[in-house]
């Protein structure tokens, strides 16, 4: 214990051999919780009977312990002198505390069980080494974001991307949106390899497939947007994407990338360096420079009509709640690029630029 044991005797002399026994039945209580911090015991005399009554003898057993407040346990019995029988009330005592802490240590025991969700297999998607975080990816929900200390027997660093884990969701959000409580190397597969695609099928992950065939379905709405060539698809997503991702919210930011398919969230992340607050490029025309600059390194495409495709893309794929968040973040002159709404989007796909409401 952290404190030192006190009794306390009211009303009737100090007995030896009730502080003898008082110091065995406290010492055993550290056995059934060993973060006891305290423990006092009061004898008393509880009431006074008819002058012809045994003088009766009372106990009070209180202990400390972290986070459960103060365990009582009380008894009262009549001292028969003659018998030596003053350890009932006592020993009573000592009993009730003891069913106490051995109901809070099975509650203990328990409650891990209870509060953890059953870990679920899942695949590493995104790492950042250098500030110790990284994203998994659950079959059919929004990806995970997971710390290094999450991770089991300190194995943050045998990870690659691509690698199936053993994933515990928490129940709260962290910086960055949903987050997983644990992460555990699968036993079978801890490391990519050749037979990679095969223990995705054989555990149901067929998120690869759905991924490829999503982005192959953006890719086509952009090529008929602004022209023939995936590779300048390709590079006119990532560029808007990560330009989109620089001037929102940390955690806006975050959740928009768990809505990404698979592919696409490896390069809306790509040199991602979190800010604690989103870069302001207030007017139209600074936005569409950055996404100028990000288009340098290919054929000539026009900034405006880019930019108008990526969002409509997402108008298409994204959640229409999370899109009105994204708009909503964004200044006025940077809002107006944006289509209103999915539905206006998939109606009209080739508006011309003075058509638009």
């Amino acid at each position: 214990m952290q404190k030192p044991l006190q009794v306390t005797y009211k009303g009737l002399e100090k007995s030896e051999a009730i502080d003898g026994l008082i110091r065995q039945r406290a010492a055993a209580l550290e056995t059934l919780h060993p973060r006891i911090t305290g423990c006092r015991v009061v004898v008393d005399v509880p009431h006074r009977g008819s002058e012809s009554a045994k003088v009766p003898i009372g106990v009070t057993v209180e202990v400390e312990v972290p986070g459960r407040g103060l365990i009582v346990g009380k008894d009262a019995d009549e001292r028969r002198e003659a018998k030596q029988d003053h350890t009932a009330a006592l020993n009573n005592a000592f009993e009730a505390v003891e069913r106490q802490l051995e109901k809070i240590a099975d509650q203990q025991a328990n409650e891990p069980a209870a509060r953890d969700a059953a870990p679920q297999t899942g695949m590493v998607v995104r790492l950042f080494p250098d500030q110790n975080y990284g994203f998994v990816e659950l079959d059919n929900s929004p990806e995970l974001y997971f710390t290094r200390n999450a991770v089991t027997n300190g194995s943050f660093d045998e990870l690659a991307v691509g690698m199936l884990v053993h994933v515990t969701s928490a129940s709260d959000e962290g910086p960055l949106g949903p987050q997983a409580k644990s992460v555990r190397l699968h036993d079978r597969v801890r490391a990519p390899s050749r037979n990679w695609r095969l223990a995705m099928t054989a555990t149901g992950l067929d998120v690869f497939d759905k991924a490829l065939q999503t982005t192959n379905l953006w890719l086509k709405e952009l090529t008929e947007k602004i022209g023939p060539d995936r590779q300048v698809a390709w590079h006119v997503l990532g560029t808007v994407l990560r330009t989109l991702r620089d001037r929102l919210p940390l955690g806006l930011a975050a959740h928009l990338g768990a809505q990404l398919p698979l592919l696409v969230r490896g390069i809306y992340y790509d040199q991602w360096h979190p800010r604690p607050k989103p870069l302001k490029l207030r007017s139209t025309k600074q936005f569409l420079e950055e996404v100028s600059n990000g288009l340098g390194d290919i054929r000539p495409v026009d900034a405006t009509a880019a930019t108008r495709a990526v969002f409509q893309v997402l108008n298409h794929y994204v959640d229409p709640g999370q899109i009105e968040n994204v708009r909503e973040a964004l200044s006025e002159p940077v809002r107006k690029l944006w289509p209103q709404n999915a539905e206006s989007a998939s109606r009209v796909p080739n508006v011309p630029e003075e058509a638009e409401a």
